[in-house]
C-alpha cells in the first residue's frame, strides 16, 4: 500500500509541475493509472487518509467515489466447457493449469508435465472477442503458462468439454488411442 500512496504522490506532483489543476478527467486518468499501477486502485483506511494532504485526500476520496468501496471483493468471470465461472478474489499468481486441476473443479484432463509450455499436455481452447477485428477467435494456449486472472471474460474448452467419455469427440478418441499421445 504504501508504494502506490507513493506513486499516487508521484502521479499528484507531475500533475502539478505542468501547472494543471485536477478535473473530473484528471480523476478518471488517476483512476486508470492507478489501477494499471497496483490492479484495483489504493486502499485506506480513514487515519491514513486523514494523514494525507489535502489535495491527495480529495483525488483519493474521488477515486473512491469512481471505483467503489475499497473492501469490495474482485472477481474474475469466464466460462468453463460452457458454465460460467466466478472466481472471488483471485491469486494473481495462480495459473490457468492449477486452477482446472484444482479439487473444486477437478478439470484433470488438462495435465502437467513440463510446466515450460514444450509439451502441450496442458493445452486447451481460449476463446474471445477481437474488439479490433469484431471476429470470435479461437486459440490453443498452454494453461500452464497463461495467469488465470488473464482469462476474465474469456471462454476456455479442456478435453473434458469437447465431449463425454460415452460420446467422445475425434480428438478425445485419438488422445485414447494413442495414449494420450
Amino acid at each position: 500500500m504504501a508504494v502506490a500512496i507513493e506513486r499516487c504522490y508521484a502521479w499528484l506532483r507531475s500533475r502539478e509541475q505542468t501547472g494543471g489543476q485536477l478535473t473530473g478527467s484528471d480523476v478518471a486518468a488517476a483512476r486508470a493509472h492507478l489501477i494499471d499501477l497496483c490492479g484495483t486502485g489504493v486502499t485506506l483506511g480513514d487515519a491514513e487518509l486523514a494523514a494525507l494532504p489535502e489535495q491527495v485526500r480529495a483525488v483519493v476520496e474521488a477515486l473512491r467515489a469512481v471505483i467503489g468501496d475499497e473492501t469490495r471483493t474482485r472477481k474474475l468471470v469466464f466460462w468453463l466447457n460452457g458454465r460460467k465461472q466466478v472466481v472471488h478474489d483471485p491469486d494473481p499468481r495462480m495459473l490457468l493449469l492449477d486452477y482446472l486441476r484444482s479439487p473444486e473443479v477437478g478439470q484433470t484432463g488438462t495435465k502437467k508435465v513440463c510446466a515450460q509450455g514444450g509439451c502441450g499436455a496442458c493445452t486447451v481452447m481460449l476463446t474471445r472477442f477481437d474488439r479490433d477485428s469484431g471476429q470470435i477467435e479461437s486459440t490453443a494456449i498452454n494453461s500452464c503458462l497463461r495467469p488465470l486472472c488473464a482469462v476474465d471474460g474469456m471462454q476456455i474448452t479442456t478435453i473434458e468439454g469437447v465431449g463425454t467419455s460415452e460420446d467422445m469427440s475425434g480428438v478425445q478418441y485419438q488422445v485414447a488411442v494413442d495414449n494420450g499421445s
